[in-house]
Order: structure tokens, then sequence, then C-alpha cells
């Protein structure tokens, strides 16, 4: 836990070995860490009190599981499977598994666009979008080869391809792809920013 305001590590909590990707409660006061890009384990914690972090429990996710994401309600976790064609939905609050959702090739990366979960494929070259309140499918748009990782904001999506250096924009409501660009032989992450005007 690094105090940003101060620049201080104000604490430190041994979760395992491999903490790669971690998700928020939108409330703050909840944390899921995966173990490694091909987890066998998610840790789930209790941060209510930033200054004592606390482990809750730690779940054995039915495929091994990769990025890791809560529902807008905070109700729900979304994990994504690093080798499975499947994102498993976990209750937030037991850590029982809900819902089992068919994907592309293994979907490594899940984020949220107003009503919509979204699910790279970077293998299955895709980007799939399902009702996360309902878990219905509302189609499949084809994407760059390799394109992992996803940003969503304010009705925008951004995604990048490790394999190809693509970036592409498209929008959250109709993933309507419209602006494509190489930046690089390989773009490991994305992210989105407001620009000053």
């Amino acid at each position: 836990m690094i105090d940003l305001a101060r620049l201080r590590i104000v604490q430190r909590l041994y979760v395992g070995v491999g903490a790669h990707h971690m998700s928020f409660s939108p409330d703050g006061t909840r944390l899921w860490i995966a173990l490694s890009e091909v987890a066998t384990t998610i840790v789930r914690l209790d941060i209510s009190d930033l200054s004592r972090p606390r482990i809750v429990a730690r779940l054995r996710p039915r495929f091994p599981g990769h990025s890791v994401g809560f529902a807008p309600d905070g109700r729900t976790v979304w994990i994504s499977s690093a080798r499975a064609p499947y994102v498993t939905v976990y209750s937030a609050a037991t850590g029982k598994v809900v819902k089992v959702v068919r994907a592309a090739r293994a979907p490594q990366e899940v984020a949220f666009s107003g009503a919509r979960a979204l699910l790279t494929s970077g293998y299955g070259s895709s980007l799939e979008a399902v009702l996360w309140r309902t878990y219905r499918r509302l189609g499949t748009v084809r994407m760059p080869y390799g394109s992992f990782n996803l940003a969503t904001f304010g009705g925008q999506v951004v995604t990048s391809s490790l394999f190809t250096g693509q970036v592409v924009e498209l929008r959250g409501g109709t993933l309507h792809r419209f602006w494509t660009t190489k930046v690089a032989p390989a773009t490991r992450y994305v992210a989105i920013s407001l620009w000053p005007r």
C-alpha cells in the first residue's frame, strides 16, 4: 500500500508468489488478486482499513485465471481464463460461482463499459460484448491478432496488440471500429486519459 500524497509505503502484505492482475470493488473496500498470468489461486482481501489490509480467503478457480474485474455494481467478480474459452463469474460476497460464460479462445482480459462486459481474446483475434447483468451475448468483432489488453472510459474502448503493435479504438455501445493505428512493433498495454483542453 503506497501513500501517493506522502510518497511512501505505508503497508506490505504477503499474498503469495506471482501477484499479477488485481481489481478493486467499486466501493474500494475489497480487492481480488490473481497469482500469476495463469492463476490457480485468487486471493480475496478486505481493504476497508487501508492501513491494515487483510486476506479474507483464497479461491481456486475452475479454470486457470488471468484477469480479474469487479462488475460495476460490485456484486460479482469476473475472472477470465488464460487457457480455456470461458470467463467465470463469482459472487463478490461469497466467492461462489454464479455463472460460467462461454467466450473465445483464452479470453485474457475483461473490462466494463456501461451495461456491457467486454472480453478480449488475443489468440482468437476478437473482442466480445456480454450484458453483465443477464449474461446475454451481444456480439463479437474481429481484432488484430494479439489484442489482449483493453481500456474503457466514457463509452470509448481501446485495445492494444502485443503481437502487431496496433491500437484500435471502438465505440463501447456498438463495438464499431473507427480508428486503428500501429504505434510500435509490440504494444503491451493501453490506458485512456482525459486530454486537457
